[in-house]
């Protein structure tokens, strides 16, 4: 009779502990939930301002990286390093980058499928472009047109809105995961911003230099996992091809030399 007590006791133990556990899986994961949100809200915000309040249209021919996308690097540098002291992956890390090295060595990338190849000084071989498809729409459509029709415009409008954020898909408790949500959470924002102004030729090269800069060092907080950095990167700088009055690209050798120089 004892002995049956004993099992009865001990099975309501391992019960009420299985559902504590999961009660605190819970809590912990909306926690790191909100962790992301706060980090990406941060970041993203600094990103909107910085977009919002310049003037695209008149702006002269970039001859250097943006100030603020810099600070997002040093921002993201230190969230690496706050959250390597808590979740760290088991494979080897990609060093952390160094806005003072080398920016490294690149050749010119459209249509991209995957990440490109780590150069020897830690930079990336790639630079990104617009997709093929979005300057073919924009000199049939005419400039800054997306089609050349109402119905694509409000398409592209709708899509800003109705577009639902994948950041907490598969999320684990490891750094690359928090980084690369945070991240997402940050190119969508950029995506967002750009699909609501309207570029000159020189706001374009400005976007290119800027998203080429970035590519440069995101790449390293997601351990070379960067297939859906690219992916969104090259989205932004194609969309803002799109909303270019006069969608002339700048060279590829002449934005590696810009990136080197920051």
């Amino acid at each position: 009779m004892e002995s049956d007590n004993q099992k009865s006791g001990s099975s309501i133990d391992r019960s009420k502990l299985t559902a504590i556990q999961k009660q605190f899986s819970i809590i912990a994961k909306q926690l790191l939930k909100q962790y992301i949100c706060s980090q990406g809200y941060t970041l993203s915000q600094m990103l909107r301002k910085s977009i919002e309040t310049r003037d695209w249209l008149n702006t002269i021919e970039p001859r250097h990286v943006r100030s603020v996308m810099k600070r997002i690097i040093e921002d993201l540098t230190q969230i690496d390093k706050q959250v390597r002291m808590l979740y760290n992956d088991q494979q080897s890390s990609a060093p952390l980058p160094s806005l003072s090295s080398s920016y490294g060595r690149y050749y010119h990338r459209s249509n991209l499928t995957s990440g490109g190849a780590r150069s020897s000084d830690g930079g990336r071989r790639t630079i990104i472009m617009p997709r093929s498809s979005a300057l073919d729409r924009t000199i049939s459509g005419g400039p800054g047109s997306s089609g050349g029709s109402t119905g694509n415009l409000q398409l592209n409008f709708h899509k800003v809105f109705s577009e639902k954020l994948d950041i907490f898909i598969d999320l684990q408790f490891q750094k690359t995961s928090i980084l690369s949500s945070i991240i997402k959470l940050l190119l969508k924002t950029y995506l967002e911003c750009i699909r609501l102004k309207t570029f000159s030729r020189y706001g374009l090269q400005q976007v290119q230099v800027d998203i080429n800069y970035l590519y440069n060092y995101l790449w390293s907080f997601v351990n070379n996992d960067d297939r859906f950095i690219t992916s969104l990167l090259e989205e932004i700088v194609s969309s803002t091809a799109m909303r270019c009055l006069d969608p002339i690209l700048m060279e590829a050798s002449v934005i590696t030399v810009i990136c080197e120089g920051n």
